[in-house]
C-alpha cells in the first residue's frame, strides 16, 4: 500500500508538470508572436491615406490587429504616410502625433488609448480679513492677480480659495473704502490680512464734466475708474481698458477691418439705442456715446489717441441722468475723461514705457493645401462633364483644367495665402513728464510717443504729443491753462484688404519661373476675366496716407466767492489740420481706367485737405452747503460752442510712373477741386437743484 501511494503521488506530480510545461509553452508562443510582430518592418508608399487603410497595412505586414475606440479616433481621417523598412514603433509614433492617443502592444493586438492627463497640484488657501480694530470685513473681494480666479469673504470675514498651483502667486484684497492689499504667496496655506481705510474713497464723488457730486447724492447710473485701474487690465488704449472693466461698455468687433489701427471702432453703452444701419447716411454713428475731455466735448479719435499716462480718472454715465445734463446728444451715454494736474512739491521727472507684440491669429482657419484641394474638387465632381458641362468639348476643357491643377501641384505650388499679407508687429509707447511747483504756482510738461503697427504689413499709426500745464493760485482765485499739440501720421497697408487673399487657391502660383511677381493669377477656366495678383499690387507704389495736427488751448478760471459758492468758467480753442492722399500706381489693376495698349495713361491721385476750428465756453455758478443733516446742491450754467470746418478735395489722373505721384505730373484733373464749408453754433442753459436729508431722503 505504501508503494502504491508513492506511485500515485509521483503520477499526480508528473501530470502537474506536464500542464505547467504546456502553459509556459503557450505563453512563450504568444510572446514570441507579439515580439516578432513588434520587430517587423513596415513599408507604406508616400501619400495621404486613411487610418483604416493604414491599420490594414500594419495587420497585413505584422499580423497585429489595431484596437481603438471610434469615439477617440475617426478611421476615415487622413494622415501623411511614407515609410520604408521602418520600425513599427516609429510608424505608430508618427501617425499618432497631434492626437491625444498613445499605444500599447499586448499579445496579438495594438491597443490605442487616450493619454491620461497630468494631475495638477491644488492649493487650498484660507484666512480672515479684518480692519485695524480686528473687526471682520464681510464681502471683501479676493482674487488671484493676473486672472479671474477669486472669491469673497463671508459674514465672519473668512475666505477659502481652491486654485491650481501658480508660479509667483499673489492675492489682491479689495473693499470699498479700504486700500487694496497685495499679498505674495510664500507657501503658507493660511493668510490673514488687515486692511486700512482709504480716506479719499470715503468721500467718493461722481465727475460729470460740468459739476461734481457725492456718489450718495447722485441718482444716475455711473462707473468711475482711476488711472491705476485702467492700467491694471491693459495698456493698449483707454477704450480697451474700459471694455474690460465695465460690461456695459462694449466695443463692437468688426470682421471687415479687424485690428486695423486706422479704423475707428463702434462704441456702445448698454447696447444699441438708435436706428441700426444709419452710420453711412450720417456724419457720425448714431449709437456712439458722447465724449467729454476736461469739461469739453471731444471726438472718439481724440480719446483713442490720448496718452493713458495723462488720464486721472474716467466716469461713464449710462442712463437718463446724462441726458438731463447734456441734452439729446447724450442719449447713448457719456464718457467723461479727466486728465492729471501737476502736484506741488519738488521737481519730479517721470518716464513710462510700454511694449507689446501683436500676433495675427489664424487658428480658426483650417484650409486644405494644394494637393488636398485638387483631390477634393475631383471628389466633388469639379472636373466631370455631368456636373459642369454637357458637351464633349466641355469635357475636354474640364480634363485640361484638372491636368493644369495637377501640374501646378507637381511643380511644388502650395501657397498659404492667408499668411502672405500679415506680420507680427512690435508696438511701443513712451511718456515723459516733468512737474512741480509751490502752493501758489504749479507747472507740468508732458511728452509722449506712440508707435502702433498693424498686423497687415506696412500699416501703422504713429502719434507724437506735447503739452504744457500752468496753474496759478492766489487766495480764492485760480487760473489754469493747458496747451497741447498732437501730430498723428498713419498709412493703410499696400497689401490691400485681407479679403483679397481669402479667394485665392493654394495651387495658384504668384511668381513666375524667374522669381518675379505675376501681374495676374492663372485664369484656370479659360475666361477673359482677369484675376489680379494681390501680392503684385503690394510691389507697386500705391499708398493711402493721412496725417493731422491738432492744437488745443484750455483755459480755466475758478473763484470761490464764499463758503460753498463757486464760480467756474472754462474756455477752449481747438485747431485741427488734416491731410489725406491716396495714390494708385499706373500699373495697378485697381485704376478706374487700367493701363492698356489703347490707354497708355493711367494712375490716380485723390487728395483732401481740411481745416477745423472750434471754440467752447462754459460757465457755471454752484452752491453746495451742508447744515447738520441737511445738504443742498444748486447749479446754474450756460454753454456755448462754435465749430467751423472747411475741406477741399481734388482728383488727378494720368501719371508717367509710380515714382512720380505729385499733381504736377498728372495729365488731367478728373474734376475741378471741390470745396465745402460747414459752420455750427450751439448754446444751452442748465439748472439743477438737489436736496438730501441725512443722506437717506433725496429730492
Amino acid at each position: 500500500m505504501r508503494w502504491l501511494f508513492v506511485r500515485n503521488f509521483g503520477l499526480r506530480r508528473f501530470l502537474k508538470l506536464i500542464k505547467l510545461s504546456v502553459f509556459l509553452l503557450l505563453v512563450s508562443m504568444h510572446l514570441a508572436v507579439a515580439d516578432v510582430g513588434a520587430q517587423a518592418k513596415i513599408t507604406i508608399g508616400a501619400g495621404t491615406v486613411t487610418y483604416w487603410e493604414l491599420f490594414n497595412q500594419i495587420k497585413k505586414q505584422t499580423g497585429l490587429t489595431v484596437v481603438y475606440s471610434n469615439n477617440e479616433l475617426d478611421k476615415h481621417r487622413t494622415v501623411e504616410a511614407g515609410f520604408i523598412e521602418s520600425d513599427l514603433r516609429t510608424v505608430l509614433d508618427k501617425i499618432l502625433t497631434g492626437t491625444r492617443l498613445t499605444y500599447e502592444i499586448m499579445d496579438e493586438f495594438i491597443v490605442l488609448k487616450v493619454v491620461p492627463e497630468e494631475k495638477k497640484n491644488v492649493l487650498n488657501i484660507v484666512g480672515q480679513v479684518t480692519d485695524k480694530n480686528k473687526v471682520p470685513l464681510p464681502g471683501v473681494t479676493v482674487i488671484v492677480k493676473g486672472s479671474n480666479l477669486g472669491t469673497a469673504t463671508d459674514q465672519e470675514g473668512r475666505y477659502r480659495l481652491n486654485i491650481p498651483e501658480i508660479k509667483n502667486l499673489s492675492l489682491l484684497f479689495s473693499f470699498i473704502g479700504m486700500k487694496t492689499r497685495e499679498v505674495v504667496y510664500t507657501g503658507k496655506d493660511t493668510i490673514n490680512v488687515v486692511m486700512e481705510e482709504e480716506v479719499a474713497a470715503m468721500d467718493e464723488v461722481v465727475v460729470t464734466g460740468i459739476y461734481e457730486r457725492k456718489r450718495s447724492d447722485f441718482t444716475g447710473s455711473a462707473s468711475t475708474f482711476t488711472a491705476e485701474k485702467l492700467k491694471e487690465v491693459g495698456n493698449q488704449n483707454i477704450l480697451q481698458s474700459l471694455k474690460s472693466l465695465d460690461p456695459a461698455f462694449a466695443i463692437v468687433e468688426s470682421n471687415e477691418w479687424g485690428s486695423d489701427p486706422n479704423r475707428l471702432p463702434d462704441i456702445e453703452i448698454r447696447g444699441k439705442t438708435s436706428i441700426i444701419g444709419m452710420k453711412e447716411e450720417l456724419e457720425a454713428d448714431p449709437n456712439q456715446p458722447l465724449f467729454i475731455l476736461d469739461g469739453f466735448e471731444t471726438t472718439l479719435q481724440t480719446i483713442i489717441d490720448l496718452d493713458m499716462d495723462r488720464v486721472a480718472s474716467i466716469t461713464i454715465l449710462k442712463d437718463a441722468a446724462s441726458t438731463a445734463i447734456y441734452g439729446s446728444k447724450a442719449a447713448n451715454g457719456v464718457v467723461v475723461v479727466e486728465t492729471k494736474t501737476p502736484a506741488q512739491g519738488k521737481l519730479r521727472v517721470t518716464y513710462s514705457g510700454n511694449f507689446n507684440f501683436q500676433l495675427p491669429d489664424l487658428s480658426s482657419y483650417n484650409l486644405m493645401n494644394a494637393q488636398e484641394k485638387v483631390a477634393f474638387e475631383e471628389y466633388a465632381g469639379r472636373y466631370k462633364v455631368s456636373a459642369w458641362g454637357g458637351t464633349f468639348a466641355g469635357g475636354e476643357q474640364l480634363q485640361q483644367l484638372h491636368n493644369d491643377h495637377l501640374r501646378s501641384v507637381a511643380r511644388g505650388v502650395d501657397t498659404y495665402w492667408l499668411s502672405k499679407p500679415l506680420q507680427t508687429s512690435f508696438n511701443h509707447k513712451h511718456s515723459l513728464s516733468v512737474d512741480g511747483g509751490s502752493d501758489n504756482f504749479r507747472f507740468g510738461i508732458q511728452l509722449s510717443y506712440n508707435n502702433e503697427d498693424g498686423v497687415m504689413k506696412e500699416s501703422f499709426r504713429n502719434r507724437v504729443g506735447a503739452g504744457v500745464y500752468l496753474d496759478y493760485r492766489i487766495g480764492s482765485f485760480q487760473l489754469k491753462n493747458m496747451v497741447t499739440y498732437t501730430n498723428t501720421r498713419s498709412q493703410e497697408s499696400p497689401y490691400g484688404a485681407f479679403s483679397d487673399y481669402t479667394g485665392c487657391q493654394p495651387y495658384d502660383p504668384y511668381k513666375d519661373d524667374e522669381g518675379n511677381y505675376l501681374e495676374n493669377l492663372p485664369n484656370w477656366d479659360g475666361k477673359n476675366e482677369k484675376r489680379p495678383n494681390p501680392l503684385y499690387e503690394a510691389t507697386l507704389s500705391n499708398f493711402d496716407k493721412s496725417k493731422y495736427e491738432e492744437f488745443v488751448d484750455n483755459l480755466g478760471i475758478n473763484w470761490n466767492i464764499t463758503t460753498g459758492l463757486l464760480w467756474k468758467t472754462q474756455f477752449s480753442l481747438t485747431r485741427k489740420i488734416t491731410d489725406t492722399k491716396r495714390f494708385l500706381d499706373p500699373l495697378s489693376s485697381k485704376n478706374t481706367t487700367p493701363q492698356t495698349a489703347e490707354n497708355p495713361s493711367s494712375g490716380e491721385l485723390n487728395t483732401s485737405r481740411g481745416n477745423e476750428f472750434y471754440w467752447d465756453l462754459s460757465s457755471t455758478l454752484s452752491y453746495n452747503r451742508s447744515v447738520e443733516k441737511h445738504h443742498i446742491n444748486l447749479l446754474l450754467g450756460v454753454n456755448a460752442r462754435s465749430a467751423k470746418t472747411d475741406n477741399i478735395s481734388a482728383s488727378y489722373r494720368g501719371f508717367p510712373s509710380g515714382a512720380l505721384s505729385s499733381p504736377n505730373y498728372a495729365e488731367e484733373i478728373v474734376s475741378k477741386p471741390v470745396s465745402s464749408d460747414n459752420s455750427t453754433r450751439l448754446i444751452g442753459f442748465l439748472g439743477t437743484l438737489n436736496y438730501s436729508y441725512n443722506d437717506v431722503y433725496f429730492l
